[in-house]
């Protein structure tokens, strides 16, 4: 009697275990390329290190990325350069470049954290070149906002958003 031997199986390292259909939501892989980058987007990338005793060291500062636009598709709206800056006694001054429109930006929309706080309205004609505008906080030092803006554009609807913004109370 022959007995016939079975080949070892091949195994894949493309990233987890499949889950058979129907059971709970995809996982992904860190590595997956398939979760790739929206065009037109703003991205904000920030890195933090850990030692082997799983301490973090504090974020870095954000670098920007904005990915290019689809196709056909029509102009970033968003305002640009976007910097926020916190000064000792509560102060958070933002300075930013207004999308370029054909008209006078005369109207930005400040978000604090993903939810509106104020409208900026410039009075009869927005500044040239880069805009400017301090805010006073009232929360303790160490206290974490992600800012973004947008401006009204000249046929009354909003913009894109900008590049989101950490800064932290000093």
């Amino acid at each position: 009697m022959e007995r016939r031997h079975r080949r070892p199986r091949r195994h894949r390292l493309r990233g987890p275990p499949r889950r058979p259909q129907g059971q709970g939501p995809p996982r992904h892989h860190p590595h997956d390329r398939r979760r790739r980058p929206r065009p037109g987007t703003a991205y904000a990338f920030t890195v933090r290190a850990r030692d082997a005793a799983e301490n973090s060291s504090p974020d870095s500062n954000a670098v920007d990325l904005t990915t290019a636009p689809a196709p056909g598709a029509p102009a970033n709206t968003a305002p640009t350069d976007l910097v926020a800056t916190a000064a000792k006694g509560g102060e958070i001054t933002l300075t930013w470049t207004p999308p370029k429109t054909g008209a006078p930006v005369t109207h930005h929309e400040l978000h604090l954290n993903g939810r509106f706080a104020t409208t900026i309205v410039w009075g009869a004609e927005p500044p040239p070149g880069r805009a400017t505008y301090t805010f006073p906080v009232t929360d303790p030092p160490g206290t974490r906002y992600t800012l973004t803006l947008r401006a009204r554009l000249p046929d009354g609807t909003w913009g894109d958003f900008s590049a989101p913004r950490t800064v932290t109370v000093r």
